[in-house]
């Protein structure tokens, strides 16, 4: 299949540069974790996540350094006067305490939160994504590195622990060569240590659960840049029925679940296995962002963020989230499942953990009243938020204090810090298409994707259900116009789009390749059709297809910086070729409307002059030099037919325009041309050669300008002398 030269980012090619070279650092003594030679690797593990924990301390104390010195404390006093919900510290406090809950009841007044969280059981903790707060400086995305959290000196310190860390589980795995899990590990922190060539070789040579070996490699692969290795990689695990993914639900698998809906999910666990298998097919292939590239990156994204919370979740807590039940950790881990990992987070400082936290006494220790429903809100927020260290109010006044009628009391659960906000940057795609579309792909049209957010009003309106941040911006391609025109054994198809490069202004104008990609299922893309464009240019694809519903995704790629990548994916259902038509069978193809260079230009009435003079765009000026080509199958040369075009109004017939049209204050919705004509006529038609079925090429120019701007039906209606009757039809607009 024909492939663009994808171009990723450059971190993720090689082994990323760190600000100082490792040669740089001061020695020091290496820490050692005791190891003794056993079979039961149990206490092996519980050894070596003590000692993950140990580094994880040592880079949450560096990172939470960091953030002290970025913003300080929060401040809640600032958080109490304050009613504005677009202040960043306003933002932050509700999706910090979402950490706990969101019952939108409790919300004070002025602050409107309507926020969905992520929250997998609200008696375990939930998770409010949230957009970085647009007056924030946009920091290094620490999503694609984890220690770009941090600042340089900051680092030094970290890597150097890490590296101690890595001798001691590349200790552990030279003497337990067949523990998977110890590979693991391994790999996760020589991806974080940026040391991706020796990941590589580390999950090369994992030994032990077949699957998670796999996924190493996959995980390996991706950070090297080797997309189409990672794809393979994951295909492989997924397959691997023996050990079942972990987070499966049903049949489904994969923690595809976790992409839906409520409603949505439940229509899945209502389907048959096999159905529901075909539904997750349909996902990824239609989720894949260009067919064109090899290896579908958004598969890839979901598979490696699924291996990553389960490497990362070793311990309670990782270096900055946390993975306990009772903290929220499925939450979390549906949310890294869903958008990946945050761009930013943000800690709020020691006050926020002191008096939020509630780390007070063990959870079987505290009885918190609950209405039913939702989890522990701070109900005592306004009369016990210590604006000092002289208030430091305790949790015993709120529970003992506080008058509750028909309220549930449940065990508290225990809260873990440290607290943070999980921020994203809105230059995310969404590459999931409408729900309905995943069980009927052939129904699939652009308006089906809802790629960008939308900038709701509200700053922290969530969308969507899922995003991914892309190598390359992906845009959508306009629809121009497309047309069928059935021959022997196949249907020839072409696709025109106007100007395809004017919003993009590349600075050099270079032809960038296209290609009109498409399949039945992601197991029989094909490249159709391949073209160049340059700016100014028409782009137009052809190719012949098969006569049955495809899904075409038409790609326009550009090696700028930065990079984009153009699209336009939908559902098509091809009429049948000639060889399939019945014996007195007769049909007419679609309407092609084309641009001539001037008015003296005669309208051609054969395919190829027609494909060159077809328009890109079916919104034309009234007086633009317009013509029209359509073909028949079946009447034979000689035949006498009766031809009739006719040009009628088709705007909305809305109560307003019927009153405006009444009262002369807009033209009449009965704005319409007619004109018939019987054949044989030589100067408006070309017969073209067929084995199957007569084809004739017909053409004719139209005179727009007597039409007032508005929208428009072109219908072709053609009545053979036993009494057949044919049409066809399509809409086009003017404007002035």
């Amino acid at each position: 299949m024909h492939a663009f030269v994808y171009v990723l980012f450059a971190s993720s090619l090689v082994d990323a540069p760190r600000p100082a070279p490792r040669d740089a650092r001061p020695p020091s003594a290496p820490m050692t974790v005791a190891i003794t030679a056993t079979r039961d690797t149990g206490s092996v593990h519980r050894a070596l996540r003590k000692r993950i924990g140990a580094f994880e301390d040592v880079w949450r104390k560096a990172w939470e350094k960091v953030q002290h010195e970025q913003h300080r404390y929060m401040r809640f006093e600032t958080i109490r006067a304050n009613n504005d919900a677009r202040a960043p510290e306003v933002r932050r406090f509700f999706a910090l305490d979402c950490y706990r809950l969101t019952p939108l009841l409790a919300i004070p007044p002025g602050i409107p939160v309507v926020r969905r969280p992520v929250a997998s059981n609200v008696d375990r903790g939930a998770v409010c994504p949230m957009w970085l707060p647009p007056d924030d400086a946009v920091p290094p995305d620490e999503g694609e590195a984890i220690d770009l959290a941090l600042t340089n000196e900051a680092a030094r310190a970290v890597w150097r622990a890490r590296d101690e860390l890595l001798r001691d589980l590349d200790d552990a795995g030279l003497r337990y060569p067949e523990d998977a899990w110890i590979a693991g590990q391994r790999v996760r922190f020589l991806i974080d240590q940026r040391l991706f060539s020796r990941a590589r070789d580390v999950a090369a040579g994992c030994r032990g659960e077949a699957r998670l070996c796999t996924e190493l490699l996959a995980l390996a692969h991706y950070y090297a840049g080797n997309l189409v290795s990672a794809d393979s990689a994951l295909r492989i695990a997924d397959a691997d029925t023996s050990s079942p993914a972990t987070g499966a639900v049903d049949c489904l698998g994969q923690d595809v679940i976790v992409l839906f809906d409520v409603g949505d999910a439940a229509t899945v666990r209502d389907l048959s296995c096999a159905d529901q298998q075909r539904l997750s097919g349909n996902l990824w292939w239609l989720s894949d962002p260009l067919w064109a590239v090899p290896g579908n990156e958004r598969y890839v994204a979901h598979g490696i963020r699924r291996v990553q919370t389960r490497l990362r979740a070793v311990n309670e807590r990782d270096e900055r989230y946390v993975w306990h039940v009772y903290g929220g950790g499925a939450a979390l881990r549906e949310t890294v499942i869903r958008y990946g990992w945050p761009s930013y987070t943000y800690w709020p400082g020691w006050l926020f953990e002191k008096y939020f936290g509630l780390e007070l006494q063990p959870v079987e220790a505290l009885a918190a009243p609950r209405l039913p429903g939702y989890s522990d809100w701070p109900l005592w927020l306004g009369k016990y938020m210590p604006r000092d260290d002289s208030e430091r109010a305790p949790l015993k006044p709120w529970v003992s204090e506080r008058k509750f009628t028909a309220v549930e009391s449940q065990p508290m659960k225990q809260f873990f810090a440290p607290y943070t906000t999980k921020e994203y940057t809105p230059d995310r795609a969404a590459l999931v298409p409408a729900f309905h579309t995943l069980l009927d792909p052939f129904s699939l049209a652009t308006t089906h994707y809802d790629l960008y957010n939308p900038q709701p009003k509200d700053p922290d309106g969530w969308w969507p259900h899922e995003h991914m941040a892309l190598p390359a911006r992906l845009l959508p391609l306009d629809a121009g116009q497309d047309i069928f025109w059935r021959r022997d054994t196949v249907v020839a198809y072409h696709l025109a789009v106007d100007n395809p490069l004017h919003a993009q202004s590349p600075a050099e104008n270079n032809a960038y390749p296209a290609a009109l990609v498409g399949g039945t299922s992601e197991l029989d893309l094909q490249a159709f059709g391949q073209a160049e464009v340059r700016v100014g240019e028409a782009l137009r694809l052809a190719a012949e297809l098969p006569s049955t519903p495809l899904v075409l995704s038409a790609e326009l790629f550009l090696r700028t910086q930065p990079a984009h990548a153009l699209r336009y994916r939908y559902g098509v259902r091809p009429p049948p070729t000639l060889r399939a038509m019945g014996p007195a069978e007769i049909a007419l193809s679609d309407l092609l409307f084309m641009r001539l260079p001037d008015r003296t230009t005669p309208a051609p009435h054969d395919p190829e002059t027609a494909a060159r003079y077809m328009a890109g765009s079916l919104t034309f000026n009234r007086s633009a030099p317009v013509a029209v080509y359509w073909e028949s199958y079946g009447p034979a040369p000689g035949d006498t037919v009766e031809v009739t075009v006719g040009v009628r109004r088709d705007d909305a017939r809305t109560p307003a325009r019927v009153a405006a049209a009444a009262l002369g204050l807009a033209s009449s919705l009965r704005d319409s041309i007619t004109v018939r004509w019987t054949e044989p006529d030589a100067r408006r038609s070309t017969t073209l050669l067929s084995a199957w079925k007569p084809i004739m090429g017909r053409s004719l120019a139209l005179d727009l300008g007597a039409l007032p701007a508005g929208n428009y039906m072109l219908t072709v209606e053609m009545r053979t002398r036993a009494g057949t009757t044919v049409r066809s039809e399509r809409r086009f607009e003017l404007r002035e």
